[in-house]
């Protein structure tokens, strides 16, 4: 009898017999700029090659704003309502090519946490964050998991700039 409650303990309970849950961990940023011109999205430009990000608001890309894309891989582990992603957009007060050298303070552009959704085939789950005035600064994205997830962090820049 106990043999029996081992064995159906170790079925519903992995965990319980030492095997280790399994791992969330974000994969990979993707971004999109959203060229108000056409209402269309770029192709991703984080992806190798990158374009060239200076003047990007007036540009060929004429672009105000980001798609920023977090891929996240759950593989077979249950979705659960707790289990969320933080992006975190920072955009340096930089800005290397302006006439005025004053530094301005670095700006919190986006603090955001969604919920993580079910997963394709692959167990692969994206979730997307919008980002308002980019373009001529640089931003630095850190994502991090929340609500028991044991994937860490992962931090990416977009190297916007504008030459004024």
């Amino acid at each position: 009898m106990r043999l029996l409650v081992l064995v159906l303990v170790g079925l519903w309970c992995p965990s319980a017999l030492g095997q280790e849950p399994p791992k969330v961990t974000i994969e990979s940023f993707q971004a999109f700029l959203f060229n108000v011109k056409s209402g269309a999205l770029s192709s991703d430009i984080l992806k190798d090659p990158r374009p060239a990000l200076g003047n990007v608001p007036v540009g060929i890309y004429a672009s105000n704003a980001t798609l920023i894309v977090v891929k996240v891989h759950i593989g077979d582990a249950p979705t659960s309502r707790s289990l969320r992603v933080r992006l975190v957009a920072i955009e340096s007060g930089r800005s290397p090519y302006a006439a005025t050298k004053t530094a301005e303070r670095d700006r919190v552009i986006l603090d955001r946490s969604a919920k993580i959704g079910p997963a394709n085939e692959l167990g692969v789950t994206h979730i997307g964050f919008w980002l308002h005035d980019t373009g001529c600064r640089e931003i630095r994205l850190r994502a991090t998991l929340s609500g028991g997830a044991s994937g860490g962090s992962k931090t990416e820049v977009i190297p916007f700039t504008c030459y004024e």
